[in-house]
């Protein structure tokens, strides 16, 4: 079951997105490194939070993300931040 799953209207194209963390979503166990795996639309992506926080970019490595959803990462940032705040 994906923790973050949502649509995102970018560009005029829509995004599907799906995300699971490699950890559960409990703020006594979560720490960094965290992968996250999932989807956009029904390409398989995975991208490694190295931060406990992930309200900014700077606290992901997004180096295995495709070039073409390379602008969406704030996007992403801003969903995980999200169910991050839920989670507390």
């Amino acid at each position: 079951m994906s923790v973050i799953d949502t649509s995102l209207q970018r560009i005029g194209l829509k995004y599907l997105i799906k995300l699971s963390p490699n950890k559960g979503m409990s703020p006594y166990t979560w720490a960094a490194p965290i992968e996250w795996n999932g989807y956009i639309n029904n390409d398989k992506i995975s991208f490694t939070q190295t931060s406990n926080s992930g309200y900014a970019e700077y606290c992901f490595d997004f180096s295995n993300l495709k070039e073409e959803y390379q602008f969406l990462n704030s996007d992403i940032v801003e969903l995980i931040d999200k169910a991050m705040k839920v989670m507390d």
